[in-house]
């Protein structure tokens, strides 16, 4: 169960956004490996694909669906309100469920069918905290957030830990939208580094690659040398920026 976004365009993955090729790329991993897997397997495993769209509704549906279906496992989804609804129907039934991308660790609490099967926003910036402070040795760090839920989710955790380990993280607040007022303050606040003290900064800015590549690109304008930390969203989603 993923958004995968079928009705936008099934037949031409470049021209979907990049946010709806990411599930479609797992089906298409996952039933790879299905392929490769049931090799050494004397049973079949029927496997079918539905489309949750990012819709509460849509989501309903299908968990009807499911009943008539009795499924022996469910993946999905890779959003938390989805995931929610769809794990407490597999909580219900007894159903296992593996949800193979969310932003929150709370979807596994007091879940027996529940598994997380990649690290939730929370536990990558409490990683990159770990990371910073003890194989970078960074002392102070400032971490960038445009308010974006998701965005302090990973700024707050990151924090959290950094400090704990005797860092001092240093929380930038920018605008989310990005116009010619924005942009001079962004450009501001990136000089404002020369003399905060930081030895690194950590951009978790999520779903706004412009801002993210805006503070990098500034960095470089204005030769401002530290560590640079991103969030999840460059590994997969932001391909523009100058690394």
């Amino acid at each position: 169960v993923i958004p995968a976004g079928w009705r936008d365009n099934p037949s031409f993955l470049d021209e979907l956004p990049k946010e709806k090729v990411l599930p479609i790329e797992w089906i298409e991993g996952f039933l790879m490996g299905m392929e490769e897997d049931k090799k050494d397997q004397l049973q079949k495993i029927y496997v079918e694909v539905l489309d949750s769209e990012r819709d509460s509704m849509t989501m309903s549906q299908i968990l009807d669906r499911l009943d008539i279906m009795e499924p022996n496992f469910v993946i999905g989804d890779i959003y938390n309100r989805e995931s929610r609804q769809l794990s407490a129907w597999c909580e219900s039934k007894g159903v296992p469920q593996m949800v193979p991308l969310s932003p929150s660790s709370s979807l596994a609490e007091d879940k027996q069918q529940l598994l997380l099967a990649h690290p939730s926003a929370t536990q990558h910036a409490e990683n990159m905290a770990l990371y910073a402070r003890q194989f970078l040795l960074l002392d102070t760090v400032v971490v960038w957030t445009d308010k974006g839920r998701s965005t302090d989710m990973l700024a707050n955790a990151f924090k959290a830990i950094f400090d704990t380990l005797g860092g001092n993280a240093i929380i930038y607040e920018i605008p989310r939208a990005i116009d010619e007022d924005e942009r001079k303050e962004i450009i501001q606040k990136v000089r404002e580094l020369r003399v905060s003290g930081a030895d690194g900064v950590y951009i978790p800015i999520q779903g706004q690659e412009e801002t993210a590549g805006l503070i990098v690109s500034q960095m470089q304008s204005y030769d401002v040398k530290m560590k640079i930390m991103g969030g999840p969203h460059w590994g997969d989603r932001y391909g523009n920026i100058d690394r």
